[in-house]
């Protein structure tokens, strides 16, 4: 994988190392991704709400998330 490829952290925990860099990207990747889903599961239980979204899909989602939360009078 070269450096500059945009590639997801899931693509880069799922694909098949095939060198020293590839395993270690992964390892760090999937690691990430744990810590990550602790973090969200930990803020949930404190009430917080989280949104994850890709940047690219941001302002729907967070209008759509808005929009939900109001809808139950939760503001």
């Amino acid at each position: 994988m070269e450096p500059d490829q945009d590639m997801s952290l899931a693509a880069t925990v799922d694909a098949p190392p095939d060198n020293f860099l590839a395993a270690a990207r992964a390892l760090v990747a999937a690691d990430f991704v744990r810590e990550r889903t602790i973090a969200f599961e930990r803020l949930q239980r404190m009430g917080v709400h989280c949104l994850e979204a890709p940047a690219r899909g941001l302002p729907l989602s967070l209008v759509n998330r808005y929009l939900a939360i109001k809808q139950r009078g939760l503001l």
